[in-house]
């Protein structure tokens, strides 16, 4: 039972650790699509979004997801508005992309665990674990498969994003699509398959 109870708190710490370095991950990936001049106003706010990174796999509190969330919008809009007044150039529009699809899933990962640390906060309690081991690593095995699922459904809504960037150069017909704002619209489109098809994020009884 300790062997089990061992691994159980290993995977769980991982999957922290995973939701934490995709989330600050996002928050460098946006970072390179704003200029580095702007730098000295934006790193403030990389510093306050790990900290908030941070205190939401360790407290569990949904407010420092929130506060998470909030700093990755003010970053990646930006960025956004950096490429779209033409301070930076279309090149930069795959990184928007992606950052946006990444800023969507690291809040959605991050609300996972949150939803489930309530029956992994007793680890600590040996007792109680360990009574509760067998439920507890459904719930997880649930948990990893929920998340690589829709690490699938991100993916695919990227790739098929950029499949799509290449037309703006076709013709006039297609020209608006060198917007990069077409492309947050049209990655929010893909992404809301994600919304219907889902099942709710609610821990397993």
């Amino acid at each position: 039972m300790e062997q089990n109870l061992g691994q159980l708190r290993i995977r769980w710490n991982l999957l922290r650790i995973t939701s934490a370095g995709e989330a600050v991950a996002t928050l460098l990936v946006i970072l390179l699509a704003i200029p580095t001049r702007w730098w000295m106003v934006t790193s403030p706010i990389f510093i306050l979004g790990v900290v908030a990174i941070t205190l939401t796999l360790v407290q569990y509190k949904i407010a420092w997801a929130w506060l998470t969330m909030l700093v990755q919008a003010a970053l990646f809009t930006v960025g956004l508005s950096s490429t779209i007044s033409g301070i930076n150039g279309e090149a930069y529009v795959p990184l928007l992309l992606l950052a946006f699809l990444m800023g969507i899933a690291s809040d959605h990962i991050l609300n996972m665990a949150l939803n489930y640390s309530g029956q992994f906060s007793q680890l600590g309690n040996r007792a109680v674990a360990e009574f509760n081991v067998p439920a507890l690593k459904t719930s997880l095995g649930d948990l990893y498969r929920r998340i690589a699922w829709d690490g699938v459904v991100f993916g695919s809504a990227f790739l098929l994003s950029i499949t799509v960037a290449p037309l703006g150069a076709v013709g006039a017909t297609v020209a608006v699509l060198s917007d990069p704002s077409v492309y947050v619209i049209l990655l929010s489109i893909s992404l809301a398959a994600l919304v219907m098809l889902k099942e709710e994020e609610q821990p397993s009884k």
